[in-house]
């Protein structure tokens, strides 16, 4: 089973029409719309520094958001991907 974590190093800076996440531990910068800026306040202060699953953020994107879970399945795999990517979420082994 696959485990992951919020980088506890995002810095998010919100302006008129978009947003700022600053990636600090490795200087990356990713510009997002205020809608991906708001899930990722949710998603920080649902989950904070814990560890969480694939399940679990499929059950926060039901909870937050009116989704099927056919369509909470997909969008999981898209957010884990572009915050893998970008740093965003880190990918931890729990022994």
């Amino acid at each position: 089973m696959c485990f992951y974590q919020l980088s506890s190093h995002v810095y998010l800076e919100s302006f008129d029409e978009d947003a700022v996440l600053l990636i600090a531990d490795h200087d990356v910068m990713v510009t997002v719309n205020h809608a991906a800026a708001q899930l990722f306040k949710q998603a920080q202060e649902s989950v904070g520094n814990s560890v969480f699953t694939r399940s679990d953020c499929v059950s926060f994107l039901l909870d937050h958001y009116e989704l099927t879970k056919l369509a909470a399945e997909q969008k999981m795999r898209a957010l884990l991907g572009f915050g893998l990517k970008q740093c965003l979420v880190l990918k931890k082994t729990v022994a």
